[in-house]
């Protein structure tokens, strides 16, 4: 008697849980997307600039790209010892 009833009872949590999760997830499918949620604003965590170095035997060549505006500068490190704004610039 005790080890029907316990079969009859975990039996019924199987399937409630089953119908609960099978609810869960067709709520979920059918649910309209909100765009506020995908087209955010801003730069978040990720910064606010993105940087690409390179080098060769002579100086070091540096873009960097406003992520917000999407302009950009090209700088190299010459032989003098300084950055210096290059007179080859991405078009904008």
């Amino acid at each position: 008697m005790n080890s029907k009833f316990l079969q009859i009872c975990i039996g019924i949590t199987i399937v409630l849980f089953g119908l609960g999760f099978l609810f869960r997830s067709v709520t979920s499918a059918n649910a309209a997307p909100t765009p506020e949620n995908f087209a955010v604003e801003g730069t978040d965590k990720i910064g606010k600039y993105a940087i690409t170095m390179s080098e060769d035997a002579s100086s070091i060549h540096c873009i960097i790209l406003d992520t917000e505006t999407g302009t950009s500068k090209y700088y190299y490190f010459g032989g003098n010892g300084e950055w210096a704004l290059s007179s080859h610039q991405l078009p904008q």
